[in-house]
């Protein structure tokens, strides 16, 4: 009968397993019994009746999974269904592989900007599970903690 919020997903598990719901930008979602719903347009009628007419597009998944669903990653895939990685050439860079930054321990998400052509970004980190999460240089996210650094060429 009524919905609640939700970002990114919503999930019915229990110790052993579990679904989830996998949405982009689709906040309203139930659940009865066994049964997930998402609200995929408001449909108000106050004050614009007509405020949902037309076309519109959008994605879901369902993700079963092992475990309850911070073990069974489900963050990560609803992260990576909002933000879909964005590939960029680079030239001019020494083989092998480069890592500027590293986080360990608890998962953290991670996402990188790119501004003013590239020339400066920006790499975001967020702690979704209430832990603290080391990253290297003695630095920690704690829990809950955004955290944004700022990139530059040297």
């Amino acid at each position: 009968m009524f919905e609640a919020a939700a970002h990114r997903f919503v999930d019915i598990s229990d110790p052993g397993f579990g679904l989830a719901l996998l949405n982009n930008a689709k906040y309203g979602h139930s659940v009865r019994g066994n049964v997930i719903g998402i609200s995929l347009v408001r449909s108000p009628i106050y004050p614009d009746p007509l405020a949902d007419e037309g076309e519109r597009s959008f994605t879901y998944a369902l993700m079963p999974h092992a475990g309850a669903w911070h073990k069974g990653g489900v963050l990560d895939e609803a992260n990576d269904l909002n933000q879909p990685l964005l590939a960029k050439a680079a030239r001019g860079l020494a083989a092998g592989v480069v890592t500027p930054l590293v986080v360990e321990g608890t998962p953290v998400a991670r996402r990188a900007a790119d501004q003013a052509a590239g020339r400066v970004g920006a790499v975001r980190a967020a702690e979704h599970l209430g832990r603290a999460a080391p990253a290297e240089r003695a630095e920690e996210i704690m829990p809950f903690e955004v955290r944004t650094w700022r990139l530059s060429r040297a």
